[in-house]
């Protein structure tokens, strides 16, 4: 809580016969009270995503966060320094509540990811509950670290596809078989309740769109990261949280938008083809392989075209037209 990156204690204990790390939680109560669960919550999701990405191929050799490597290559010492209720958005004036982060150093280094409180409601929403948006935040370090060899995210195109490959990875990890993969997703919907009084968080989530196949719900195309070419989509419900987005049409997140509504195309259709466990875990797993064999800093059309040739060295390229017709669609 006092924003100097060091663990408050006491820390979440339990008897040592009896490893029960089910703590209070009363959402009637501000996040203050519930410390505890909201720590063991984000251990928690971190570990899910560690494990879920290892299973892709973000391991020890391609520079994943461990404190110890145990000899199978790249560096260790980086575990994800993971803060709960972070102090920096309960401090400072400038109010950086509402948000989210995450640091992705070179490999050998410690990740950190920083959850606030988010304070629309009463009482305040905590992130650290919001398990699409650590999961989105730990995508992070994997989009830098295996993007280029590790060469780290600087240019404005793959930024904003960082931010698409992190809204992504979050709803096709906690999607479930008995999804429609046509259907409407918010991305962040339960830390955005009233966020600027906003009550349609279970349809927009944090976005300006649901993500969707349905061009009349999420009509974002690529042109739409372009400021001379953006369409102000006019007569498609908006979210009210971002009547300003048609000035900055290149900001990070708007881009990741067009990003992501594109793989979530290509995903539906191999999903209609392979059905949602194979269909879902191939998505993943090109994605993740079209990672590792872009250059640094892909463009949008760089990172298709990995995509493309992921699928080629994978699977003989036996998912081309499905993947070809989400890339065309959008």
């Amino acid at each position: 809580w006092d924003d100097n990156d060091v663990p408050d204690i006491p820390r979440p204990q339990v008897a040592q016969d009896n490893p029960d790390f089910t703590f209070p939680l009363d959402l009637t109560l501000p996040p203050s009270a519930y410390t505890n669960a909201a720590v063991v919550n984000l251990f928690y999701w971190n570990n899910f995503m560690h494990d879920k990405l290892y299973e892709l191929g973000f391991t020890e050799a391609a520079g994943n966060f461990q404190n110890s490597n145990f000899g199978r290559g790249g560096f260790g010492g980086d575990g994800v320094e993971a803060d709960a209720q972070d102090g920096w958005a309960l401090n400072d004036p400038f109010g950086h509540a509402n948000n989210a982060n995450f640091f992705t150093p070179d490999d050998g280094i410690p990740g950190r990811m920083q959850m606030y409180v988010f304070n629309g409601p009463f009482p305040n929403r905590d992130g650290d509950l919001d398990s699409e948006v650590m999961c989105h935040e730990y995508t992070h370090g994997l989009s830098n670290r295996l993007v280029g060899n590790g060469s780290l995210i600087y240019e404005l195109q793959t930024a904003g596809m960082g931010e698409g490959w992190s809204d992504f990875y979050a709803m096709s990890l906690l999607s479930e078989a008995s999804d429609d993969p046509t259907a409407t997703y918010p991305t962040g919907g339960y830390a955005t309740f009233m966020l600027d009084s906003m009550t349609e968080n279970y349809y927009f989530g944090i976005r300006r769109f649901p993500y969707t196949t349905d061009m009349t719900k999420n009509p974002l195309t690529f042109k739409d990261i372009d400021p001379s070419q953006a369409d102000p989509h006019i007569g498609t419900p908006t979210s009210p949280i971002y009547w300003y987005w048609t000035q900055i049409p290149e900001e990070v997140h708007f881009q990741g938008e067009v990003w992501c509504a594109t793989l979530w195309e290509c995903r539906a259709n191999l999903v209609d083809t392979l059905g949602w466990a194979e269909g879902n875990q191939t998505m993943l797993q090109l994605v993740t392989d079209g990672m590792k064999l872009s250059p640094p800093n892909p463009t949008f059309l760089e990172a298709r075209d990995a995509i493309l040739q992921a699928d080629l060295v994978n699977y003989g390229g036996a998912n081309r037209g499905d993947l070809w017709r989400g890339f065309a669609k959008r």
